[in-house]
């Protein structure tokens, strides 16, 4: 009798959460989220009663696939709230007699903004096609060391997120809410001498108790000067607030003092390791893929590591493209590197034959908690057309010195819809319901998933 299958070391999260429909039952298969404590910030009067009708709900893979949903369901009367925040079907006099009862309607839609160890910040929004009225957003971070829900309002409408929206969290030693940092500059409409500096918005639960009217410090971003700086990733390590840019480096600024009473908050730069860093045509050819195919930037082992899968023409085979993986040394902000290896020295690792691995390229690292890394390996020869049935991708981890495969599972339509990987010991808690996802449960017969926002 065949042993059976350990759980996995790692789920992956699809980035859009389910909200349709936004209220009921989210389905067969879903376990809802423990949330032991729920806190609305800056949501005008009925904020607590809003957040108090959230409720996320998980499905996980089942082993071997580890693709996994998160879902948000809310009750009748919180939509109901949420409705009236939004306004009544305000519509221009050009649209008013046009607009069909589907376009009154509300939208809910949500998005995973970043993913940390015990922390998920999502971008929840509501909004009405054609309407004149401006669209709602919160941030929600739900706390998984002591299971809490905190909805946070917008950034004051006279600013905009830089980019994609992408806040760095910060959990606070009091225990309270976890703070915020987020890149902004001024909305467009505004005159262009007011628009010049860009922004760092600072949510602080110390500072909202002083002044509840003010939910966002807007500060002064004292940035290096060089190139345009485009953030991908945010993160939190050691006390510091980091943005990355795969194509240049790393920005950050020092945390305690960016969620004090400055009014500026200076930045340093870090770069990429020698030879990592690409000009503009390469960056550009950088932003016409998924941020992460090829090189990433994450906390694992209690260092920031660099992950670099070196695609460059010089290679006359595509099975000698090099990954090399650099540990930050953070007080000297120079890069160490720990190791390298080609495609064809991993299709020899020790198990990889024997788990059933393709040999194709390794794309999407990811840095784990652990320190360790792993890999998506998928065999696009298997899809004939877009009308097949979804790409079944490998995903494994690996341990480079020893050369050998340490984990391996499954993951649908990898390359295409934006995803975050999270370790199993994130979803220990369990609260109503232990059913875990089945794996036709996530088999579309066509199309390809894509964000929400």
């Amino acid at each position: 009798m065949a042993a059976p299958r350990r759980s996995p070391p790692i789920y992956v999260l699809n980035d859009s959460l389910d909200l349709d429909p936004p209220t009921g039952d989210p389905g067969q298969g879903f376990t809802m989220l423990e949330c032991a404590s729920k806190k609305a910030y800056g949501c005008g009067e009925h904020g607590q009663e809003m957040v108090d009708g959230l409720a996320l709900y998980l499905r996980l893979g089942d082993a071997p696939l580890v693709t996994s949903s998160l879902a948000i369901r809310i009750s009748d009367a919180a939509l109901r709230r949420f409705d009236s925040e939004l306004g009544p079907h305000n519509l221009d006099a050009l649209h008013r007699e046009r607009v069909s009862p589907r376009d009154r309607e509300m939208d809910a839609v949500g998005r995973i903004l970043v993913a940390e160890a015990d922390l998920v910040a999502v971008a929840l929004g509501f909004r009405r096609e054609r309407s004149i009225i401006r669209n709602l957003t919160y941030f929600l971070v739900y706390d998984n060391v002591d299971a809490s829900l905190s909805m946070i309002n917008d950034l004051p409408h006279l600013y905009q997120g830089i980019g994609p929206l992408l806040p760095v969290p910060n959990r606070t030693i009091d225990g309270g809410a976890c703070e915020l940092l987020l890149m902004a500059r001024r909305a467009p409409g505004l005159p262009a001498k007011k628009k010049k500096k860009e922004k760092l918005c600072v949510f602080s639960t110390a500072t909202w108790a002083k002044n509840p009217a003010c939910l966002w410090q807007i500060k002064r971003r004292r940035f290096p000067a060089g190139d345009l700086f485009t953030a991908t990733m945010a993160f939190s390590f050691q006390g510091k607030g980091f943005w990355a840019d795969l194509a240049r480096g790393l920005v950050y600024c020092d945390l305690p003092h960016a969620t004090g009473d400055s009014s500026a908050v200076n930045f340093g730069l870090i770069r990429l390791p020698a030879g990592c860093e690409l000009d503009e045509d390469e960056a550009l050819k950088l932003e016409e893929q998924p941020d992460n195919l090829t090189r990433i930037v994450g906390c694992g082992g209690g260092s920031i590591r660099f992950v670099c899968i070196d695609r460059a023409t010089e290679y006359e085979y595509e099975e000698d493209h090099l990954v090399t993986m650099w540990t930050l040394q953070l007080p000297l902000k120079q890069w160490k590197e720990e190791w390298k290896f080609s495609a064809r020295e991993l299709w020899g690792f020790d198990g990889f034959k024997e788990a059933g691995l393709p040999k194709a390229q390794p794309e999407f690292p990811v840095v784990l908690a652990d320190g360790g890394v792993c890999f998506v390996l998928t065999d696009y020869r298997q899809r004939r057309s877009f009308g097949d049935d979804v790409l079944v991708g490998h995903i494994c981890s690996i341990d480079v010195p020893n050369k050998r495969v340490l984990w391996h599972g499954q993951v649908h339509d990898y390359p295409f819809s934006k995803a975050f990987v999270l370790p199993s010991s994130f979803f220990q808690r369990k609260q109503r319901g232990s059913h875990k996802r089945k794996f036709g449960d996530y088999h579309p017969t066509a199309g390809l998933a894509s964000p929400a926002f």
